[in-house]
């Protein structure tokens, strides 16, 4: 018999929908159901098997699975294997995790399994096929009621199939700006340009208030936008994030938003936001083969998605914006050949539409020009 069979976990599904609105240049807007799962990472190896058993969700764990190649696809935490030593430093997600997070606060903020506890927010994979718009990992505080410490927000692009990860942290060097409630604001600090520069807190320590289990608070980032993700939206951006806090009691619902400003006018140019609800049970391999079936191969029905979406963004005239360092896949390369020719029927349809408004508008001025004349002879 498996041991973890009797196990009750913290992992958990969440279902719910997601919104996504643009403002500028077109307004277009959209929402869909989803679903994640909200897994403790400390209880992926006992759920999805290992070198030592198969897990609690075989054999639906041949079908749906967890990957780590699927995540911190750049190597972000990972420790050189030094030839001088025999043993190879801890390389598990959770170690790579905590790891990236001191680095990414210059060593202010060092969780550690004692400490903290990972609930990472993800797609598994399906059926052999994985996609994340974004994931987020969770660092929640074990000696606070499992309140926000840090997040990492896990970004993925389209069609280029690149990863970047943000740490959402008042002493993260990616901050701009952290608040808790609309309180315990930070600025940025000492020179723009420098790397290291990290928000400094005002009037307070970077240490976060205690918070009542019975009413949830919001954290607030913002930080300028590094990393292309949509053909359709510029990069001189600045994004602004709200997490709910996540509460240790499965009833709780987890909601997070995003906010894309412009930094010339910062006025909102998007914002996409979604509120999902932990299943009542715990995680169970019945409950996989339920949201198989309401939602089947669903990380290739999100790409569906973004592409049938990207498609009315090109219809309504949004511009379609190169990747700045010029990368490309097979699939970029794909996708390009396939919308040249869209493009350059959208340029001709534009030039001729323009051309004939502009020749009527001509032949307007002409006609109102005749006939003032024709009054000035009578």
């Amino acid at each position: 018999k498996d041991n973890h069979q009797d196990k009750i976990y913290e992992s958990s599904f969440c279902t719910g929908r997601v919104v996504h609105m643009r403002y500028q240049p077109a307004i277009h807007g959209f929402s869909y159901p989803m679903f994640f799962s909200f897994m403790n990472v400390q209880e992926i190896p006992l759920l999805f098997g290992d070198s030592l058993h198969k897990g609690k969700m075989w054999p639906l764990s041949m079908l749906v699975s967890f990957q780590v190649q699927d995540h911190l696809k750049n190597g972000e935490g990972l420790l050189p294997n030094d030839n001088n030593t025999r043993q190879l430093p801890p390389q598990s997600l959770e170690d790579r995790v905590f790891r990236f997070i001191a680095q990414r606060t210059n060593d202010k903020f060092k969780p550690t399994a004692d400490t903290h506890s990972i609930q990472l927010l993800t797609h598994l994979s399906y059926f052999g096929y994985c996609f994340n718009p974004v994931s987020f990992y969770y660092i929640l505080n074990k000696e606070q009621s499992r309140t926000i410490d840090a997040i990492i927000a896990e970004v993925s692009n389209t069609p280029w199939n690149e990863m970047y990860c943000y740490v959402l942290h008042p002493d993260s060097v990616d901050m701009t700006s952290v608040s808790r409630n609309g309180n315990t604001t930070t600025t940025l600090s000492s020179d723009d340009n420098n790397h290291n520069t990290r928000p400094t807190v005002e009037g307070s320590t970077t240490t976060k208030p205690t918070t009542s289990s019975s009413s949830p608070s919001s954290w607030n980032y913002k930080f300028p936008k590094k990393f292309h993700v949509s053909p359709f939206m510029e990069m001189e951006l600045e994004y602004d994030w709200t997490f709910q806090e996540v509460i240790n009691d499965n009833q709780n619902k987890i909601q997070v938003s995003t906010t894309l400003l412009r930094q010339d006018n910062g006025t909102t140019q998007f914002n996409a936001n979604f509120q999902v609800t932990p299943l009542d049970q715990h995680i169970h391999p019945w409950q996989i083969c339920r949201l198989l079936l309401t939602y089947p191969i669903y990380c290739a029905v999100v790409q569906i998605w973004i592409h049938y979406e990207a498609f009315w963004l090109f219809v309504k005239g949004v511009v379609f914006i190169d990747h700045p360092e010029g990368a490309e896949t097979a699939a970029s390369r794909m996708i390009g050949s396939i919308m040249t020719p869209l493009f350059s029927l959208k340029d001709w349809m534009d030039e001729t539409f323009s051309s004939n408004s502009s020749n009527n508008k001509t032949k307007e001025i002409i006609a109102n020009h005749d006939e003032n004349d024709d009054k000035k002879t009578n």
